[in-house]
């Protein structure tokens, strides 16, 4: 796991949970299969574009936003130092 899979999960997370929407919910809206907010997973362009589309939420959101609280966050800092 890297740390941008991490950030990029721990903003999943933060996005879906603002929404009021479980993980099974976003990724059947998304459809992408999990492991999305652990960054155990690598996703690609396709997988971002339809995660943003389904969290209602512009690519650049997904980028690179602090992680608040998720349960998988671990109270890293986001890559990027924002």
């Amino acid at each position: 796991m890297t740390e941008a899979a991490k950030s990029f999960g721990a903003t999943v997370c933060r996005l879906r949970e603002e929404l009021g929407l479980s993980q099974e919910a976003l990724t059947t809206r998304a459809n992408v299969r999990g492991m999305v907010e652990r960054g155990e997973k690598n996703v690609t362009l396709t997988t971002i574009t339809q995660l943003a589309e389904a969290l209602k939420t512009p690519l650049r959101d997904l980028s690179c936003q602090p992680p608040r609280s998720c349960p998988f966050s671990m109270g890293r800092s986001p890559v990027c130092g924002v």
